[in-house]
């Protein structure tokens, strides 16, 4: 598979600081959100997009360890670092690279989906294609679990310090030729191919030259869509938004679609 994407945090190397910058933005609390607002019951099939180095799915798996849970990530070197976490901590995680827009999953096959600080990275065309494709493999009664920074542009809040922070190191590594503005890490292409890899014991990527908290703005170079819009277009019956969260790299929102 093709490095299309940004790695977390503009660089392999500052991967292994990816959780801590999480701790420091304040972030824990909305995966424990997003999990408890998934209702995830034993036996449900859940697939994470954008898994990153899987905080949500440890999480969800230490609440509900008979659910069977799948993380898809483009980013080889998050998915090593996830799966080396699950397996610290006996964890049955399967993780797969992969990109959101062709999901390796049958039609009707997946009763959650979640998703955390992922789709703003994506270009507008991408989001549409990704959120078909969660669509596609929900079963009837199925529901997607989104949390993202405020992209709607009818809140306009502004950009955090920390956010502003992350921009100008990832501008730094960009000229220090140590990131290139190259994608989005979740996806900037559908590509055919990806290694599953399971493990029974068992940085999110950045966005292109704007560090990981770009907000506001759903896709690159368009005008700013609601997720609810989104959300319906891609033909979820239900898509409504839940809450806001307020953290240092900005407000976040809270998104449910029912299938």
């Amino acid at each position: 598979m093709p490095k299309d994407f940004l790695p977390a945090m503009g660089t392999p190397a500052m991967l292994p600081f990816y959780d801590l910058f999480g701790r420091a933005a304040g972030i824990d609390t909305a995966y424990w959100q997003l999990v408890a607002q998934a209702g995830i019951a034993p036996g449900s099939r859940v697939l994470e997009i954008g898994c990153g180095s899987g905080n949500v799915l440890l999480l969800a798996a230490r609440a509900v360890p008979d659910a069977l849970f799948t993380g898809l990530d483009p980013d080889q070197d998050a998915l090593t670092l996830a799966a080396k976490k699950a397996a610290e901590l006996g964890a049955t995680i399967t993780f797969e690279q992969g990109y959101a827009q062709q999901l390796p999953a049958a039609d009707g096959s997946v009763d959650r989906v979640l998703s955390s600080l992922m789709l703003h990275h994506l270009p507008a065309e991408d989001q549409a294609a990704a959120l078909r494709e969660v669509h596609r493999v929900l079963a009837p009664g199925g529901s997607l679990h989104l949390v993202d920074l405020d992209h709607d542009p009818r809140s306009g809040t502004p950009r955090s310090p920390l956010h502003l922070a992350m921009r100008g190191v990832h501008a730094v590594l960009a000229k220090l030729g140590r990131a290139e503005p190259r994608g989005h890490g979740h996806g900037d292409r559908a590509h055919p191919g990806h290694t599953p890899t399971e493990h029974a014991p068992g940085a999110h990527p950045t966005g292109e030259q704007h560090g990981h908290g770009h907000g506001h703005g759903h896709g690159h170079g368009g005008p700013a869509r609601p997720v609810t819009d989104l959300l319906a277009e891609a033909g979820f019956a239900e898509a409504v938004l839940l809450g806001r969260r307020p953290t240092r790299l900005g407000p976040l929102s809270f998104y449910r679609a029912e299938r």
